[in-house]
């Protein structure tokens, strides 16, 4: 291999790992062409070389890719902690809503609908109605036959209003799902992909909490509205919470070319083998070549373990 492919890959490597350029160009000058380094005190602040003596010395490629391999471990298992308290203040959210709807004095504060067409009513009034943000949790599943895509929210995008989804892998592997969310994201929707998500839920304007009736009810048919500002400002902590927590999903917006990034980018997320294979154009046995190929390369033993390398970050095929 020579120099120039060693740099170029040693380059894509360090890009992974949100270092700065002109960072990356200096360790890289140092690993490959044997130049003294210009930023010596960054590299070191960054584990890229050690102060032996007062002397520097660079730490080879291999060392300083697996120490930040484990600190972003270290750092995944911190926010599954995070987000397994997360979960449970959702869920405690939602027995509060549902208290809320048995005894609250002030009957403004919260809505009760039932049955689609007064839900979808009141709902589409309240998309058309924003004028700052809209933030939606969407797990699924839910009864659509195929999704289109909403025109209420692309009206708000046009009014400069700030949408948010985030989805659950279940409602991506509906009919036109992720068609629907290709074009919000087109139009300026910030899109994000979550495995975890309680419930569906909708936030307005940070006035307005629109919920499912009941914990195990279907937002389509109904619909449970909150204007208390105390239950939406910890709706919005919370979906705040999980939206640090969630992925990009770059698959929506990406290449969608069958290649290695989009192929581990969909294992993450959570798509099925049926639908992976689908959105690369492959067949089913030569999807399961590939992530063979994957496993084989990360040293994993499980489809378990692939998902948790894959989510560790940066692998250095060595």
């Amino acid at each position: 291999m020579d120099e120039v492919t060693v740099r170029s890959r040693l380059v894509a490597l360090l890009d992974e790992l949100d270092l700065p350029p002109a960072l990356v160009a200096d360790y890289v000058d140092v690993v490959v062409g044997g130049a003294e380094p210009k930023h010596p005190d960054a590299l070191v602040a960054e584990g890229l070389g050690e102060r032996v003596a007062d002397d520097f010395v660079v730490v080879p490629p291999r060392y300083a890719v697996a120490a930040r391999a484990a600190a972003r471990r270290a750092e995944l298992q911190s926010r599954d902690r995070s987000l397994e308290t997360a979960v449970q203040v959702a869920a405690n959210l939602q027995r509060e809503l549902e208290v809320v709807t048995e005894r609250a004095e002030d009957a403004g504060l919260v809505e009760v609908l039932y049955g689609p067409h007064a839900a979808a009513g009141a709902v589409g009034a309240l998309v058309d109605s924003v004028e700052r943000s809209l933030y939606a949790w969407q797990p699924g599943p839910t009864i659509a036959t195929r999704h289109e895509v909403p025109q209420r929210d692309l009206a708000a995008l046009r009014r400069g209003a700030v949408l948010r989804g985030t989805y659950g892998p279940e409602f991506l592997e509906e009919e036109g799902a992720l068609e629907m969310i290709r074009a919000l994201s087109e139009s300026g929707e910030e899109v994000r992909v979550h495995s975890s998500l309680p419930t569906p839920m909708l936030l307005v304007d940070d006035r307005v909490t629109v919920l499912p009736p009941h914990r195990d009810g279907h937002p389509a048919m109904g619909a449970l509205i909150v204007r208390s500002s105390s239950v939406t400002a910890m709706a919005t902590a919370v979906y705040e919470l999980l939206w640090r927590q969630s992925r990009q999903l770059d698959v929506v917006t990406g290449d969608s070319s069958p290649d290695e990034g989009l192929l581990e980018e969909m294992l993450l997320t959570g798509f099925t083998d049926q639908r992976i294979a689908r959105e690369l154009d492959i067949s089913i046995r030569t999807l399961r070549r590939r992530i063979a190929v994957l496993m084989d390369e990360y040293g994993a033993r499980t489809r378990t373990q692939l998902g948790a390398l894959l989510a560790a970050g940066p692998h250095d095929g060595s």
